[in-house]
Protein backbone atom coordinates (compact mmCIF):
# COMPACT_ATOMS: atom_id res chain seq x y z
CA UNK A 1 0.00 0.00 0.00
CA UNK A 2 1.31 3.44 -0.74
CA UNK A 3 2.21 6.26 1.77
CA UNK A 4 -0.94 8.27 0.97
CA UNK A 5 -3.44 5.84 1.65
CA UNK A 6 -5.28 5.24 4.85
CA UNK A 7 -5.45 1.38 5.60
CA UNK A 8 -8.31 0.55 7.15
CA UNK A 9 -8.62 -3.18 7.90
CA UNK A 10 -6.30 -5.68 7.53
CA UNK A 11 -8.98 -8.46 8.29
CA UNK A 12 -9.37 -10.91 5.93
CA UNK A 13 -12.18 -12.15 4.30
CA UNK A 14 -12.82 -15.16 1.94
CA UNK A 15 -15.25 -14.98 -0.46
CA UNK A 16 -16.42 -17.77 -3.04
CA UNK A 17 -17.48 -16.93 -6.57
CA UNK A 18 -20.04 -19.30 -7.72
CA UNK A 19 -18.89 -19.74 -11.21
CA UNK A 20 -15.57 -20.44 -9.85
CA UNK A 21 -15.80 -23.41 -7.30
CA UNK A 22 -12.67 -24.63 -7.34
CA UNK A 23 -11.16 -21.19 -6.31
CA UNK A 24 -11.28 -19.00 -3.09
CA UNK A 25 -10.64 -15.13 -2.83
CA UNK A 26 -9.58 -13.39 0.11
CA UNK A 27 -9.69 -9.84 0.69
CA UNK A 28 -6.18 -9.02 2.56
CA UNK A 29 -6.14 -5.60 3.39
CA UNK A 30 -8.43 -2.81 2.53
CA UNK A 31 -7.27 0.91 2.16
CA UNK A 32 -8.99 4.86 1.56
CA UNK A 33 -7.47 7.09 -0.88
CA UNK A 34 -6.71 10.89 0.12
CA UNK A 35 -9.79 11.13 -2.46
CA UNK A 36 -12.13 8.71 -0.75
CA UNK A 37 -11.46 5.78 -3.07
CA UNK A 38 -11.31 1.87 -1.70
CA UNK A 39 -8.02 0.18 -2.11
CA UNK A 40 -7.89 -3.71 -2.23
CA UNK A 41 -5.35 -6.08 -2.04
CA UNK A 42 -6.73 -9.63 -2.64
CA UNK A 43 -5.71 -13.32 -3.38
CA UNK A 44 -6.90 -15.93 -5.86
CA UNK A 45 -6.45 -19.43 -4.65
CA UNK A 46 -7.60 -22.67 -6.78
CA UNK A 47 -5.12 -26.22 -6.69
CA UNK A 48 -4.72 -25.75 -11.08
CA UNK A 49 -3.25 -22.52 -10.76
CA UNK A 50 -1.89 -21.87 -7.47
CA UNK A 51 -2.01 -18.02 -5.81
CA UNK A 52 -2.14 -15.04 -7.40
CA UNK A 53 -2.18 -11.49 -5.98
CA UNK A 54 -3.94 -8.40 -7.12
CA UNK A 55 -4.08 -4.95 -6.21
CA UNK A 56 -7.24 -2.73 -6.80
CA UNK A 57 -8.41 0.85 -6.57
CA UNK A 58 -12.59 0.76 -6.59
CA UNK A 59 -14.48 3.84 -7.20
CA UNK A 60 -17.78 2.69 -5.54
CA UNK A 61 -20.17 5.75 -6.40
CA UNK A 62 -19.23 4.87 -10.64
CA UNK A 63 -18.24 1.46 -10.15
CA UNK A 64 -15.19 1.58 -11.76
CA UNK A 65 -11.42 -0.34 -11.32
CA UNK A 66 -8.29 0.53 -11.67
CA UNK A 67 -5.66 -2.41 -11.53
CA UNK A 68 -2.10 -1.09 -10.00
CA UNK A 69 -0.55 -4.77 -9.20
CA UNK A 70 -1.13 -8.15 -10.33
CA UNK A 71 1.38 -11.09 -10.05
CA UNK A 72 1.90 -14.79 -8.89
CA UNK A 73 3.70 -13.30 -5.91
CA UNK A 74 3.34 -10.81 -3.80
CA UNK A 75 6.46 -9.28 -5.03
CA UNK A 76 5.67 -9.74 -9.00
CA UNK A 77 2.21 -7.95 -7.87
CA UNK A 78 4.66 -4.99 -6.89
CA UNK A 79 6.32 -4.14 -10.04
CA UNK A 80 3.05 -4.78 -12.23
CA UNK A 81 2.72 -1.85 -14.78
CA UNK A 82 -1.06 -0.27 -13.47
CA UNK A 83 -3.68 -0.47 -15.59
CA UNK A 84 -3.82 3.01 -18.42
CA UNK A 85 -7.67 3.50 -17.48
CA UNK A 86 -10.63 2.87 -15.70
CA UNK A 87 -12.68 -0.25 -16.31
CA UNK A 88 -16.22 -0.95 -15.43
CA UNK A 89 -16.96 -3.50 -12.76
CA UNK A 90 -19.26 -6.29 -14.34
CA UNK A 91 -22.02 -8.06 -11.95
CA UNK A 92 -20.64 -11.43 -11.12
CA UNK A 93 -17.05 -10.76 -11.40
CA UNK A 94 -14.58 -11.73 -8.85
CA UNK A 95 -13.74 -7.77 -8.94
CA UNK A 96 -17.23 -6.71 -8.22
CA UNK A 97 -16.92 -9.12 -5.05
CA UNK A 98 -14.21 -7.62 -3.71
CA UNK A 99 -15.12 -4.37 -4.36
CA UNK A 100 -18.06 -4.77 -2.42
CA UNK A 101 -16.00 -5.58 0.78
CA UNK A 102 -13.69 -2.66 -0.02
CA UNK A 103 -16.36 -0.11 -0.51
CA UNK A 104 -18.40 -1.65 2.44
CA UNK A 105 -14.76 -1.42 4.57
CA UNK A 106 -14.46 2.33 3.88
CA UNK A 107 -18.31 3.27 4.47
CA UNK A 108 -19.55 3.43 0.66
CA UNK A 109 -21.80 1.45 -0.80
CA UNK A 110 -21.02 -0.04 -4.61
CA UNK A 111 -22.96 1.78 -7.05
CA UNK A 112 -24.84 -0.44 -9.51
CA UNK A 113 -22.91 -2.61 -12.06
CA UNK A 114 -23.25 -3.60 -15.60
CA UNK A 115 -24.61 -6.58 -16.31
Amino acid sequence: MRDDWTVVSTDKVALKRPGEPKATYTVIGVARTADGKAVAMNTRYSDAAGTDYVMRVYDCEAAKLFTVGSGVTFEAMQVYRPDTGWGDLVEGSSATMVARVACSKIGKSLAPTRS
